[in-house]
């Protein structure tokens, strides 16, 4: 009789304990699963990312009369990548990048056949300006870092990317937008020109598990895996004591 009910307690100890493991472990895999992030991007042809709202005596003309377009002699690519689905506690991410493809770049932009017949006539910006890229996240009721307007400059031929990092602790659809702009300084002195190059939409679904965020259900399941290997130790050596012994 007591031997019987020493077993039923070990089997209910075995019982409980894989419970746990198998619900610690699908706790820690739905914490830990990675999502896969979304893009959208937006592709200039050389010549086709223009300077805009030139004054007339910044403007270059040629013999015909017709005005000289200032813009970027490469290929240039903007990418917007951010991850849609985020658990309410993690910390996500969003990308937005400037590219350059310089395959179509030339010394003399304005007169070079190289370039597709539909492109106008135009002049390598960087030959008058400096330029700088300003981009900013506009995500309500979101902790965005860095908050407000960044900057950088932007070389000729040369990538640069802003990065924000965005932590939600309240779970909802959250929709915001990415604007980006560039500022032009004549390298001779001369009105500063600024302009918005994109303003792109996204929208981010923060998920959580009965509203708890995803950093106290990690410590829970780690906790919950010892318990149930606790609660199977007996188990466990006696599994590992009967390899042992075909093995040696």
């Amino acid at each position: 009789m007591i031997k019987s009910e020493s077993m039923d307690k070990l089997g209910t100890r075995r019982q409980l304990g894989l419970l746990f493991c198998i619900l610690s472990f699908a706790l820690l895999i739905w914490t830990q699963w990675p999502i896969k992030p979304v893009s959208r991007e937006i592709v200039f042809q050389p010549g086709q990312l223009q300077m805009s709202s030139q004054s007339k005596s910044t403007q270059d003309f040629d013999a015909g009369g017709q005005s000289i377009a200032q813009a970027f002699p490469e290929k240039r690519t903007i990418k917007l990548e951010w991850t849609p689905i985020v658990r309410m506690g993690d910390t996500s991410q969003v990308k937005i990048s400037i590219a350059a493809n310089q395959d179509f770049r030339t010394e003399n932009s304005v007169d070079n056949g190289d370039f597709p017949s539909t492109l106008t006539k135009f002049e390598n910006v960087y030959d008058k300006y400096s330029i700088a890229a300003e981009a900013r996240l506009a995500l309500l009721e979101m902790g965005v870092i860095p908050s407000g307007i960044s900057g950088q400059v932007l070389p000729e031929g040369q990538d640069i990317t802003f990065i924000w990092k965005i932590t939600p602790n309240s779970s909802g659809l959250y929709e915001g937008t990415t604007w980006l702009y560039l500022r032009f300084f004549p390298l001779l002195g001369g009105e500063i020109i600024e302009q918005a190059v994109s303003a792109q939409p996204l929208v981010i679904k923060v998920i959580s598990l009965l509203g708890i965020k995803s950093n106290y259900w990690r410590i829970m399941g780690v906790l919950g895996l010892f318990i149930g290997f606790y609660l199977q130790k007996k188990t466990i050596i006696g599994f590992v004591s009967r390899i042992f012994r075909r093995k040696y």
